[in-house]
């Protein structure tokens, strides 16, 4: 199994399942996530990029900034 994970690093849970099935090894998905856990190995893959925002959302202006409120029922 460590030299599949080393030749296809993105294979996951289920593509490791389906390689040892190639390979003759009858063995079912929680076997194989068991014994790759216990080895460490995860698949490679593009994770969240949370360091980049979204979509520029317009802020809407504060328009009260600097305006003296002197009487009630003003704003």
């Amino acid at each position: 199994m460590d030299k599949q994970y080393t030749d296809h690093p993105t294979s996951g849970v289920l593509t490791m399942k389906n390689i040892l099935f190639l390979e003759g090894f009858i063995v079912n998905a929680k076997r194989v996530r068991r014994l790759m856990h216990k080895m460490n190995l995860v698949a490679i893959y593009p994770k969240k990029n949370l360091s980049k925002h979204g979509k520029f959302v317009y802020l809407k202006p504060y328009l009260l900034r600097g305006m003296r409120i002197t009487h009630p029922n003003q704003v």
